[in-house]
């Protein structure tokens, strides 16, 4: 497999497919589209399939289609001559079509765009050509298209919300990257490469117990890779020593919200779990609070006092 797509741990065939798939179309021009749910990685198998592509040592462009408004995303995308509107920048201002000019153009959330704007894309994408906002100057484009979605487009067409004609032209050559639930065997090898980068800059190298494994693997994970990452970090700033165990991770992560597991724990100390219990919750009602002592005081249903000792006992400062 190219290096290019080291990024994508996998030990799950169906992602071995797929990246092979990527890297077969990479050495093309052709339009690709991406398909997957939120957080599965689809930037990240755009980015490679670029840097294994003959584009390369061009501009990657990637424009979010859901995070523009919609009177923006046509001068965002085509550019606009000086006077096209009130307010455009004098002297104009290049599109990012024309930014990725010999390079690629990534078009992210791509079934966020109105049926509107589709025409215009559709225009660019068959003629291979533009014009800005407010000008009549003809641009010619040499541009590698790769888009993604997390819709159901076919879908969408039938309920005349996106163009089928779009459609066509966008699925060229379409990759679907499975969510993170039906590939269970990445879970654990993803988590590694995650908490390697956490601790890239430290040196440490950090494990997981036995019992967060458990959990990891049983998790359903609708937020996918991007959920993960963002329990892993989570875990990796409140850890005490180099394993990850149960008591680091979130709560809502864990099999039961509304009682302490204590099949989980991984010892019976009451006194020494009464105390890991205190801390995270005092932790949990600092961040809900955004730091607030007075309001996570008020929450908690303690003293003042009480509360700057366990602030200091826990070393919470």
């Amino acid at each position: 497999m190219p290096r290019s797509f080291s990024e994508y741990v996998y030990s799950d065939d169906k992602i071995k497919d797929l990246l092979l798939l990527a890297s077969k179309v990479a050495k093309t021009s052709a339009t690709v589209l991406i398909r997957g749910e939120s957080g599965v990685g689809k930037e990240v198998l755009a980015r490679a399939i670029y840097k294994e592509s003959d584009r390369y040592k061009m501009p990657f462009i990637k424009v979010n289609c859901a995070s523009i408004p919609e009177n923006l995303l046509e001068s965002e995308l085509f550019g606009y001559e000086e006077g096209a509107f009130t307010g455009a920048r004098r002297g104009g201002k290049l599109g990012k079509f024309e930014l990725a000019q010999g390079g690629t153009i990534f078009l992210d959330e791509i079934g966020d765009m109105s049926y509107t704007m589709q025409a215009k894309i559709l225009r660019v994408l068959q003629e291979k050509e533009l014009e800005r906002v407010g000008g009549t100057k003809t641009i010619s484009l040499d541009v590698r298209v790769i888009a993604a979605t997390n819709k159901d487009l076919e879908q969408m067409i039938e309920n005349e919300s996106f163009r089928r004609d779009l459609y066509y032209r966008l699925n060229v050559f379409p990759l679907n990257i499975p969510p993170l639930r039906e590939r269970k065997d990445d879970i654990i090898p993803l988590s590694r490469v995650i908490l390697e980068k956490l601790n890239k800059h430290c040196g440490n190298i950090v494990s997981l117990s036995a019992d967060v494994i458990k959990i990891l693997q049983q998790h359903n994970w609708p937020g996918n890779i991007r959920e993960l990452q963002n329990v892993l970090e989570h875990a990796n700033i409140i850890r005490t020593d180099d394993e990850i165990k149960i008591r680091d991770l979130p709560k809502y992560i864990l099999p039961s919200n509304d009682k302490l597991d204590v099949k989980n724990l991984e010892d019976f100390n009451l006194k020494e779990n009464i105390g890991m219990l205190e801390k995270e919750m005092i932790k949990e009602s600092l961040l809900r609070n955004g730091n607030n002592k007075s309001k996570a005081i008020r929450e908690l249903g303690i003293s003042r006092r009480a509360f700057y000792e366990k602030i200091s006992k826990y070393q919470l400062e």
